[in-house]
């Protein structure tokens, strides 16, 4: 999230001498589990050292996976509407395809999964929390199975953070 001091006066008191408008980045999560120790924050530095490249690398192979399908979806298009049609039009129908798939697969469908599975959140709230988490904000307000009376907890916590 990003923060002009500018227009917050009680946030003033974090600038510097003569200078209020800078701006400060903070990085917002869950903030639930956190290493105590010297050796459990060294260990956690040396695990993100490694996970942060090993994401990447893995990111890049799975786009590199998921521009076979798409690519053959958008020459699927061109071949039986390009007769018809203009590229940029077909190419604005395949962007809403894949738009729209998107969209169900990483936040209506779990959504749904999560308003039948949590007992205290509605669509909105599973939707709100699909969204906050994906983007990586991760606010923490709400924190799936974190219900004490819900059956397999154990297990749901696993597989939802897994």
């Amino acid at each position: 999230m990003l923060m002009a001091l500018n227009g917050c006066p009680h946030l003033r008191q974090y600038s510097h001498k003569g200078n209020s408008n800078y701006f400060f980045f903070v990085l917002l999560g869950y903030g639930h589990v956190t290493p105590l120790s010297k050796g459990g924050k060294i260990f956690c530095m040396l695990y993100a050292m490694l996970g942060i490249p090993l994401t990447l690398v893995l990111l890049t192979a799975l786009v590199e996976r998921l521009m076979l399908p798409t690519t053959m979806l958008l020459q699927c298009l061109n071949s039986r509407l390009g007769h018809l049609y203009q590229p940029f039009n077909i190419r604005l129908l395949h962007l809403f395809l894949v738009g729209s798939l998107l969209l169900c697969l990483f936040f209506l469908i779990p959504a749904a999964a999560f308003a039948v599975l949590e007992p205290e959140w509605d669509y909105l709230d599973s939707l709100y929390y699909c969204f906050i988490s994906l983007t990586t904000i991760g606010l923490g307000d709400y924190i799936p199975g974190d219900s004490p009376n819900q059956p397999y907890r154990p297990v749901y916590k696993v597989a939802i953070t897994g």
